[in-house]
């Protein structure tokens, strides 16, 4: 018989998700064992069906939150997102410090954005049926995906109005007699897969692709194949914490985000001296920097000076053109539509 887990637990997992806004210590977290859809003329439907977590965990998922910004060509910054673990993250908050300050208006701040962060769940699922791939039916997987398969999830839980059955109580989509198939369907899109129509069907015991029901011996096997994932969940302990991330940032990108440190004023990057309308803001920042590279010279600590080389440094080594506002202005949008569920979700 398989074990009980407790419901509540779940729930409190899920909405935790939805309530917090290359920095790894030498640790792979590459995921082992993951199913992938197969794609044939653009195309993938896959029933799935996601599974309670493994008998030793608490979750029956884990999320991780990435912020990766291409500061040069083929050149990345990248750092865990530290509102993952509830705390202020210097990447979200030189984002948030940008639209707020009342420098620029809404249109000179957004080249300056950096990306928002991509948040991935992974966690286990018994494949039902994959026309595309029919060997991997009746395995057992890890699964990543992204923020609008968990929000599918999320609603699941809360309850929600369906066009077809109306109003649809809150269950527990991983519960192995009174959760769901989730029917994946996706399409090839110019920036990855994206999810096409792809819910949860009505509530049934786990079953196989032709409707039968699992016995109880089935459903044990398939428990003992469920994957463990705390592994692959990035601890508080194994990522740069806030005054890192500052100062790796400023060292490889050349200028410091738009945050004070240890006293030190405020700098950020100049704007594009080709966009119209921009000269006098051009002028205020780059005063800004210089001043703030020749106060962090006298007063900064030892700890700081590299602060004060990316600030002096900054109007040379940071010149966006119009080339690079149009890619930053690609790159903020494809973020935004993964955010959507526009982008890669598979």
């Amino acid at each position: 018989m398989p074990i009980q887990r407790d419901f509540s637990s779940y729930f409190t997992a899920v909405q935790n998700t939805a309530e917090v806004r290359d920095n790894t210590k030498k640790q792979s977290y590459v995921v082992e064992n993951t199913f992938k859809p197969l794609f044939k003329n653009g195309k993938a439907e896959v029933i799935m069906r996601f599974l309670p977590s493994h008998p030793n965990e608490f979750k029956p998922f884990i999320e991780n939150r990435t912020h990766m910004y291409e500061y040069e060509p083929g050149k990345f910054f990248g750092c865990t997102c530290l509102e993952k673990f509830g705390i202020s993250c210097p990447i979200c908050d030189h984002n948030h410090k940008l639209y707020t300050c009342g420098k620029y208006t809404k249109e000179e701040a957004k080249p300056l954005r950096l990306p928002n962060p991509k948040r991935r769940f992974v966690s286990n699922v018994y494949i039902v049926k994959n026309d595309n791939a029919p060997e991997t039916e009746g395995n057992v997987y890890r699964f990543e995906f992204g923020i609008q398969i968990m929000d599918m999830i999320r609603n699941a839980m809360q309850g929600y109005d369906d066009p077809e059955e109306g109003k649809v109580e809150g269950y527990n989509p991983f519960d192995w007699k009174n959760g769901a198939n989730f029917i994946y369907n996706g399409v090839q899109g110019t920036m990855g897969p994206k999810l096409d129509k792809s819910k949860f069907g009505k509530r049934r015991p786990i079953s196989d692709k032709t409707g039968r029901e699992l016995t109880e011996a089935e459903i044990d096997a398939i428990e003992a194949k469920i994957y463990t994932l705390d592994e692959y969940d990035k601890k508080l302990d194994q990522v740069w914490n806030s005054d890192e991330i500052r100062k790796r940032f400023a060292k490889k990108v050349g200028y410091r985000l738009f945050e004070k440190f240890d006293g030190t004023p405020e700098a950020v990057l100049p704007l594009p001296d080709e966009i119209p309308g921009t000269t006098e803001a051009v002028a205020s920042v780059t005063e800004s920097i210089t001043n703030a590279a020749q106060e962090t010279v006298q007063t900064a600590a030892p700890e700081a000076d590299v602060f004060a080389e990316a600030a002096a440094n900054a109007t040379k080594t940071v010149k966006p053109t119009k080339a690079n506002v149009a890619k930053a202005q690609a790159e903020d949008d494809f973020f935004d539509n993964l955010e959507k569920g526009e982008g890669e979700e598979a």
